[in-house]
């Protein structure tokens, strides 16, 4: 899959100019500072060359209005690329509830699980909201309604397949004690939905962020094909810590940002 533009909105920017990297935990395997500690501000991204910043604010459980107030200011003269959520299959599917379930996805040739599963058409997956980026379409309309240049919407880390390693580990995890209690799941006990089925759930969560950003008329840019192995997971170059299996390291990191500025300055 190449760079997919928008709806005919002529969404490039000029060669000088500048653009911001700003969303969620995703933007740290690009360079940025995970203990960031100070105001929202724009960062220099020192794996490049290029014009380019981080909009930061120090890490917590997610983005607030001030954040996306100063991404609207500072977005008026620069292009703003949104790496947006992008770990909801594993906060709403890894802890698995009974019965399991499975879906077919045509590019995607793994065997399914016909007779331990649930088959579940992959349309309602796709409509599922569990699914969705909530508040993307909302941003880039602010954004484009300003003057901001260009707006880019970039994809996010496919799943590792060695996840399964970690579990004895994760059943202890604070954080995913939280989210099984969410879910109403034993996290002592439950089932983790396999590699094979989590991985098809990262490509419907792409193919519905490349949707919602080309109605919003940003452009999509997707995962670089090398940080994607043949069977369709993370490569192994591009995985960091097994404890942060949810996120890939910084050589994917590298490979991101060279595919945004492809799509930026090309």
């Amino acid at each position: 899959m190449g760079i997919v533009q928008s709806n005919g909105l002529g969404n490039k920017a000029e060669s000088t100019c500048e653009y911001i990297v700003a969303g969620h935990s995703h933007i740290f395997a690009l360079g940025a500072e995970f203990s960031y500690s100070g105001p929202v501000a724009l960062a220099p991204i020192t794996l490049s060359n290029r014009l380019g910043f981080f909009l930061m604010e120090p890490w917590g459980a997610g983005r607030g209005k001030p954040y996306w107030d100063a991404l609207v200011e500072y977005g008026r003269e620069r292009a703003v690329v949104l790496m947006f959520h992008g770990n909801q299959h594993y906060a709403n599917f890894l802890l698995s509830s009974e019965p399991p379930f499975d879906f077919v996805d045509a590019s995607d040739m793994d065997e399914v699980s016909y007779h331990e599963a649930v088959l579940v058409p992959r349309s309602l997956i796709k409509a599922s909201p569990k699914l969705v980026p909530g508040g993307l379409t909302e941003n880039v309309g602010r954004l484009l309604s300003v003057g901001c240049p260009a707006v880019f919407v970039a994809g996010t880390p496919p799943v590792r397949d060695d996840y399964g390693d970690y579990v004895d580990e994760l059943r202890k995890d604070t954080m995913w004690r939280g989210i099984g209690e969410r879910l109403g799941v034993d996290i002592s006990n439950c089932p983790f939905t396999p590699p094979r089925v989590m991985k098809k759930l990262w490509r419907v969560m792409q193919e519905i962020q490349e949707d919602l950003a080309l109605a919003a008329g940003a452009t999509y840019i997707p995962v670089p094909p090398d940080a994607v192995d043949p069977k369709g997971y993370l490569a192994a170059a591009c995985r960091g810590p097994l404890w942060n299996f949810t996120h890939a390291n910084e050589e994917y990191g590298r490979m991101m940002l060279r595919q945004i500025e492809g799509a930026i300055y090309s």
